[in-house]
């Protein structure tokens, strides 16, 4: 009779070990897949971004040198060791990048491909890609490095930006995932094997067919549980490759980069957004208020109005305004008044109050 509880122990250990494994690695690769893919939709966005920026400078009579020149000290001595920028010419020659070595540089033909994230036996040679202009992304494969890079060609131009981003710095989130499914499984495993070993040692031969259908049911809830806990993982790593920590900005002529980190508030004026640093210093984006709201972390920026985006540290003091609406003060203090709606603030004030 022990051998048989011990035998059927042992099977019983197999088989949840069996679906664990597989529901765990299931798990961790599509997670791993879906943060790759948003870090795809966010080159994309950048690259798209500044090629539109620049064939909005050629459009408006500027030369095709002064804007190659212009974009080039825009990005020069910039870091590349997470994500970077850079343009190709229509011959595959690198005309410009951070390191000024590289300018001139023509690809090889074997230099690198580009695999398709949603579809991976779509397999295209990265050179091939630059000469033909196409508008793509996906995971390049470098002989001895990897990264996620979108290619967006510049209209009425023989230009073509190149966004890229290292996924070294997805190691991390990565490896954490993983260390946490890893424990989840064998606690999981041990557990379930405990449960059911007691229940053998502790009740009759005749109820082991109860015992077996609620060992069932406690693995599917256990399942259910390490599924919520995953998507709440997903949930918190996702976040933080979602939302830009800069972007792209013009002033005085000149191509710049902002920090959100920098941001108080954001404003649209005749169809054209308007950044407004915690010194003052404006610049313009010719991004809709919309799109760039999509793109910053609602913990720490809020959608005031059709007009303003406010960050959480440059509100400098809350005043009623009227019987039903509240006006927000902020530091440097906006030129017009930002106004919460009474519509608007239930969801104000418990935004402010989750900070």
């Amino acid at each position: 009779m022990i051998k048989n509880k011990k035998f059927t122990l042992i099977l019983i250990a197999l088989f949840l070990g069996t679906v664990y494994y597989y529901s765990f690695s299931f798990i961790y690769k599509e997670t791993t897949q879906k943060l790759i893919a948003q870090q795809v939709e966010t080159s994309k966005n950048q690259a798209s971004l500044i090629a539109k920026f620049l064939e909005k400078q050629l459009a408006n009579g500027a030369s095709k040198e002064q804007v190659r020149n212009d974009f080039q000290s825009s990005i020069e001595n910039s870091a590349t060791t997470t994500s970077f920028v850079c343009m190709f010419d229509d011959t595959g020659k690198e005309i410009c990048h951070p390191n000024k070595a590289k300018i001139g540089k023509i690809l090889a033909e074997n230099n690198s491909v580009i695999t398709n994230i949603s579809n991976p036996e779509l397999i295209q040679n990265f050179k091939t890609s630059i000469l033909k202009k196409q508008n793509v992304g996906g995971l390049r494969q470098l002989k001895n490095y990897s990264e996620v890079v979108y290619l967006n060609p510049v209209k009425n131009s023989n230009w073509i930006v190149a966004s890229h981003a290292s996924i070294a710095r997805f190691k991390t989130i990565f490896d954490d995932l993983k260390l946490k499914l890893s424990f989840l499984f064998i606690l999981i495993w041990l557990v379930s094997s405990l449960v059911i070993y007691f229940f053998l040692e502790n009740i009759q031969s005749n109820n082991l067919k109860k015992i077996k259908a609620l060992n069932n049911k406690i693995a599917k809830q256990h399942l259910a549980d390490l599924q919520a806990i995953n998507t709440q993982i997903k949930n918190t790593t996702s976040t933080k490759a979602l939302f830009s920590d800069r972007f792209l900005a013009e002033r005085k002529g000149q191509l710049i980069p902002v920090y959100t980190v920098a941001i108080a508030f954001i404003y649209t004026e005749n169809k054209m957004s308007y950044i407004v640093n915690h010194t003052g210093e404006i610049a313009s984006i010719n991004i809709s208020l919309e799109d760039l709201f999509q793109n910053l972390d609602p913990k720490q920026f809020y959608r005031a109005s059709r007009k303003v985006i406010v960050a959480i540290k440059a509100i400098k003091k809350i005043e009623k305004y009227g019987t039903t609406q509240l006006r927000v003060i902020t530091n440097p203090e906006a030129d017009f008044a930002i106004i919460i709606s009474k519509a608007k603030l239930t969801d104000f004030k418990k935004w402010i109050g989750n900070k």
